[in-house]
């Protein structure tokens, strides 16, 4: 009966003549989760997580370095738009593998705009 009565996730008795027992067998889906961090890490180390569940992680740059480029893609499409914001990766349902690429760039010590005065560098006679 099975072969018959089964088709595309249904069964279909048309004429019950007996008891009937269906048994079914689910498997969790497990996605995958890369990272490519540059200069930058990222709290959560999980790298697989399954189908329907919530992801978060928190991106922090190396001493020295700012966060300047995010992009994080799921299911081969991007949603940096939706999932990231202030430094955080919020996904509240994985529906496929994830993939978050996060580069930090060297902050420019500058001294900023004040005034710094000016200083006269003279010459100096040395008598040896």
């Amino acid at each position: 009966i099975t072969a018959t009565a089964y088709s595309n996730g249904s069964v279909n008795i048309p004429r019950v003549t007996g008891d009937i027992a269906i048994t079914a067998t689910a498997t969790l889906i497990v996605y995958q989760i890369t990272t490519a961090f540059t200069h930058a890490t990222g709290d959560n180390q999980t790298t697989e997580i399954t189908h329907g569940s919530s992801y978060q992680t928190t991106l922090a740059p190396d001493t020295g370095y700012e966060v300047t480029s995010v992009t994080v893609t799921m299911g081969g499409t991007d949603i940096t738009a939706t999932a990231y914001s202030n430094g955080s990766v919020n996904i509240p349902r994985v529906t496929g593998d994830i993939a978050i690429t996060a580069t930090a760039t060297l902050i420019n010590n500058t001294l900023g705009s004040g005034k710094l005065g000016t200083m006269h560098l003279g010459t100096r006679n040395v008598n040896t």
